[in-house]
């Protein structure tokens, strides 16, 4: 018989460096959830994840069998104890809700996360989790992808 892991069990292993995020959240889905798993999605799972620690737990996240909260889904999934993998704030000038430019457009920050120290290629030590003004414009990026001050000194004087 294999043990199962929990959820904070999974997440201890990420903080220690031994799993990665993505593969501690894909057995915790395994072994701990018993519904259809197709129903949430990767992308959705990083929304809910990143909504919940902005606070925004009654945003509703539009699912392949319907619309659910984030709190229902956080719940659902037993997502909670994964929300401290999206708010890592630890060596960071950039804080959950701010604002930066990425690709010459503006983005709030709503997740950060720690990259797998052997994950390749490995550009940063931290991806944010960015949302244009339209919600459905969710991306995630690696720190130091975001547009530079220069650029922007560099556009303005260009104008």
């Amino acid at each position: 018989m294999v043990k199962r892991r929990s959820a904070k069990w999974l997440v201890k292993a990420v903080l220690e460096g031994e799993w990665t995020c993505d593969s501690a959240l894909e057995e915790h889905l395994h072994e701990n959830y018993h519904g259809p798993l197709a129903i949430l999605g990767y992308s959705k799972l990083n929304c809910a994840l990143c909504y919940a620690n902005m606070g925004w737990w009654d945003r509703v996240l539009e699912l392949q069998d319907g619309p659910l909260t984030v709190a229902e889904i956080i719940e659902e999934f037993g997502l909670k104890p994964f929300l401290p993998l999206y708010a890592r704030q630890e060596n960071t000038d950039i804080r959950l809700g701010d604002l930066v430019k990425y690709e010459g457009e503006v983005f709030r920050v709503v997740g950060r996360r720690e990259v797998w120290p052997y994950a390749a290629p490995r550009c940063d030590d931290f991806e944010l989790f960015l949302e244009g003004e339209d919600p459905s414009t969710f991306t995630f990026v690696g720190e130091s992808m975001l547009d530079s001050d220069e650029e922007d000194n560099d556009e303005d004087v260009k104008i």
